[in-house]
Parts: C-alpha cells; structure tokens; sequence
C-alpha cells in the first residue's frame, strides 16, 4: 500500500512539474502578484544596444536611457532626436557633426550630452533648453565664436571645452559647475563671468596665451584645483589669496620670475608647480605657505637659486629636477621632508646636508656626475627608494646596509663591478636594478642567488 501512494505522489509530482513547464505564464499568474511580475521581467541590457543611426534606435524610444553613437561618421542628428523623451545620456562623439537640430530641446531628461571631435565652429545655443544637462562635453572641436547674449546653464557641472579656438570666454554662465576645462584654446585672459563662480571648484586654463592674473580672479572663490601651465603669465594680483580653499595650483611654464607674496597667503594650497620659471624671487612672509607638502621647481635655472623655499615649515615632497645652479644650503630646516628629487642637476657629489634629512623616504640623485656614495648614507635609516642610476659609480659604500627599510634600489647605468656583501642585509628590498654596469658573469650570478625573493634585473 506504501508503495502505491509514493508512486502515485510521484506521478502527481511529475505531472504538476510537466503542467508549468507547458503553461509558465499562467502558473505565474496564479502565485505571483503584478509587481513581481514586473520584477522578475527580463530587463533589455540598455547600455550595450549599439546603433548606426537615430533612426535605428527609434524602436526603443519608450526605454532608451543611454544612446551610444560614438564613431559613426555621422554629419548631422535627425530631427526623430525628438521622440526619445527619456533619454539621459547622449554620446555623439568622434564623427563629423558641425550643428544640432532645434528638436534636441525636446529631449528634456538629457544629463550628459558628449559631443567631442566633431565639426562644430559655434556654441550650439540650443543646448541652453535642455534644463537637466550636468555634464557637457564640447572638447576638441573647432569652436570660436560663442553666444551674442548671455545663456545659463542651471544645472551644469562639468563642462569640456579643451582644444578649441576660444580667444575669449563670455556670456555663458553656469551657477552649480564644478569643472570647467578650456585649456590648449588660445585665451589671452580669463573666463569672464556675470556671476562668482563660487561652485566651480576645478578650472584648467592651461596651454592658452595668458598673461597676467589680475584682479577677476576673486570671481574664483570656490576653486580647489586651478591650472594654469604652458601659458605666458608674468604677474599675478594679490587678490591670488581670496582662493581661500585652493589646494592644487600649476604655473608651470610660464614667465615669472618672482612668487607673488599672494600665494604664500593661502592657508590651504597643498600642491605647487613652478617648474620652467626663471624665478629667482620666492616670497614667503611670516606663517607663508602653512599647509604646503608637495612643491615642485623643476628647471627654472635663474641666476640665483631660490634659497627661501628651505623656509617653507611642512614640507614633505621637493623636486628639483634640472637645477644646474642648485644650492641645497639651507636644505636640513626641511625637518618633515620624506621625498627629494634632484635629478639632472650637474651633481659631482651629494651634498652633505642632505644626510640630515632623516625623514627621507625617497631620494633621486639620477642623471648627474656623481661618483661616489659617501658613508653619510646611512643616516637616512627610513629610505624605501633610492635612485642613483645614470652616474659614475663604480662601487657603493657597506654603509648602505644601514637602509633597513630599503626596498627599492635603482644603480642602472653605472660602472659598478660589485656589490658589497653586506647588502644582503637588506631583508625589505623587493626590487634591485642593476642594468649596464659592468659586472662580470659570475658576479651577476652571485648576486641573483644572494636575492632569492629579489627581483633582480640586470
């Protein structure tokens, strides 16, 4: 008798199983309520749709969030544009387009419009109607002329503008932008604006022709990042320190010779670029540049080098690279120092100073004429990268096993024959580069089998 009930339990089971393989839909209907229904319905993969053409994407209008048509070779946009009513991103880069139909303005929900590398000559004005655009990207067209009157943008936050043919940048205002990059144009000041942009914390202006920094930089209160390289700036107004939250500035490649007294005056720049700079002037009043870590001054070979810069309470990076007149006195009141690069400075040896920088964790003597490793070296007892390749060293000195927390040490293109056996030692080194010196077969070999868990490269 059991064993009928089980067979017949297994033939019900069986049949049931058959039942809602044949009619899915209707089993669904019976156990599932509307809105699972609508959660277990299989959602089209968007934002992998790929199309040639707006016309071909018409079929998907009710849906359609994103609409790639990056590449296409596209001249123009179909007035169809229009019927996708839900559309919020729009990639129309990398074709031949030179204008945009007035129908885009239907296109309401429109957040992030990317039209880069195409053909325009003119701001499309059309663009003021669509009132939820974040994100505009205009970057490498052929763009000169800009609107008659004024157009905002109440909700922009990015705008690309970057290789166009801007001389001057006006009548477009943006209350909420964040970014703004208008660099390699050919802007011989700065973007005028009706309103202070106290929103836009990021603006690069590099690669233009500016070449002063005057008074209308107060409109900027709010930046935090402003570049400013490869552009031909002699002066800079005072009025530099209303940036009260600025933290990241480049001037690199530039034309100062002296540093305004209104960049020290910032309390919260962090990161300073000067390189390519005949500065020989840097000014630092009492208190100046209290939170800058990262000063950067490469190759600005003025007559005198900028000794003040050792007056800068906390620091902690300075790259010196490609100072030929280098003058390091003064170096060892950089107490917080932990990175110093001093590359491609026409050293014969390191200054002695140097070694009082115990904080150091990183130092770069590369590309110079050093010849020798004084036994001073092991005072830096917090070294994790050493740089000491292309030189003349034709050894280094046992001293050097007094870097415990060494774990990179680069001695590429030297004349060293050697290395001494108490580097072995150093149980925190993970890379050691030894390229074109002149070490014998089995000296290469001895050294590889010294560093098991090294990586060695010769």
């Amino acid at each position: 008798m059991k064993k009928l009930i089980v067979l017949f339990l297994t033939l019900s089971l069986t049949l049931f199983a058959q039942e809602i393989n044949q009619h899915p839909k209707k089993v669904i209907k019976r156990t599932e309520d509307s809105t699972t229904q609508r959660h277990y319905k299989p959602l089209k993969p968007i934002n992998q749709h790929t199309f040639n053409t707006v016309e071909e994407a018409l079929s998907d209008t009710s849906e359609l969030r994103t609409l790639n048509l990056a590449g296409k070779n596209l001249t123009s946009i179909s007035p169809s544009i229009a019927k996708f009513t839900q559309l919020e991103v729009l990639d129309l880069s990398n074709n031949s387009i030179s204008s945009l139909p007035k129908e885009i303005a239907y296109v309401k929900t429109l957040k992030v419009l990317r039209l880069s590398n195409n053909q325009f000559t003119k701001f499309p004005e059309i663009l003021k109607e669509l009132p939820n655009l974040e994100t505009l990207d205009l970057s490498s067209n052929k763009i000169s002329e800009l609107p008659e009157k004024p157009i905002v943008f109440p909700q922009l936050k990015n705008m690309l503008l970057a290789r166009n043919q801007f001389k001057i940048f006006k009548n477009i205002d943006f209350p909420l932008l964040n970014t703004l990059d208008l660099s390699f144009n050919q802007l011989e000041q700065l973007p005028e604006l009706t309103l202070p942009a106290t929103k836009l914390t990021n603006l690069n202006l590099a690669n233009n022709k500016i070449k002063s920094i005057g008074t209308s930089i107060q409109k900027f209160s709010g930046l935090r990042r402003l570049t400013l390289s490869n552009n031909r700036i002699e002066t800079i107004s005072k009025d530099i320190a209303s940036l009260a939250y600025l933290n990241f500035l480049r001037l690199d490649n530039n034309r100062l010779t002296q540093v305004p007294i209104g960049l020290a005056n910032i309390q919260t720049l962090t990161v300073l670029d000067l390189s390519n700079n005949p500065i020989a002037t840097f000014s630092i009043s009492e208190n100046g540049f209290p939170a800058l870590s990262n000063l950067i001054l490469n190759n600005i070979n003025s007559d005198k080098f900028p000794t003040e810069i050792f007056g800068i309470p906390n620091l902690r990076a300075l790259s010196l690279v490609g100072n030929k007149n280098l003058n390091l006195n003064g170096i060892s009141l950089l107490t917080k120092l932990e990175i110093l690069k001093i590359s491609n400075c026409n050293l014969t040896e390191i200054p002695k100073e140097v070694f009082k920088l115990s904080k150091l964790k990183e130092l770069d003597v590369s590309n110079n004429k050093i010849s020798a490793i004084p036994s001073e070296i092991s005072k830096l007892t917090e070294l994790i990268r050493l740089n000491i390749s292309f030189n003349e060293l034709q050894s280094l000195p046992s001293e050097i096993v007094s870097l415990g927390a060494l774990q990179i040490l680069n001695a590429n293109n030297n004349q060293l024959t050697k290395l001494p056996d108490e580097i072995q030692r150093l149980t925190n080194l993970r890379n050691l580069q030894l390229r074109k010196n002149k070490f014998p077969d089995s000296e290469m070999e001895k050294i590889k089998q010294s560093f098991p868990k090294v990586s060695v490269m010769f």
